[in-house]
């Protein structure tokens, strides 16, 4: 998965997710606003951090590597644990929340194949400097 697909999922993801929790808080649901909003809102981080970790990982830069891999172990998995814990949030709201970005994220990766095979004709997108340029059936 290209780098930029998985941040351009993110900022819809952050969008739907606060759309879905002003309908539900508009509804008079805001355990369940506040459910779904928290379980997104740390998913986006934590996918967030684990784009930027790789990507450091793969230029060499290891301090930047290491600091961002504390940053997800030291303070947001013990967040993520207390919002599970937490008995003023609905459970299968945060679980809810958590689920969307990659609802957004598939839905991503479904749309930009649809409009990569629609630019091709064929259903087959290259990749560039594979080798793979060449037309598939011969």
């Amino acid at each position: 998965m290209p780098p930029s697909l998985l941040s351009n999922a993110l900022r819809p993801a952050l969008w739907g997710a606060l759309g879905i929790a002003a309908v539900l808080a508009a509804a008079g649901r805001l355990p369940t606003a506040g459910g779904v909003l928290a379980g997104a809102l740390w998913n986006i981080t934590n996918l967030f951090l684990l784009q930027s970790l790789a990507l450091a990982w793969g230029r060499e830069q290891r301090r930047r590597a290491l600091t961002l891999l504390l940053v997800k172990l030291l303070l947001l998995y013990p967040a993520g644990l207390a919002l599970a814990l937490s008995n003023k949030l609905s459970l299968v709201a945060i679980i809810a929340g958590f689920s969307w970005p990659f609802v957004v994220l598939i839905g991503c990766a479904i749309w930009s194949g649809r409009t990569a095979s629609s630019l091709t004709g064929t259903g087959y997108t290259p990749v560039p400097g594979t080798g793979s340029e060449e037309s598939p059936r011969g």
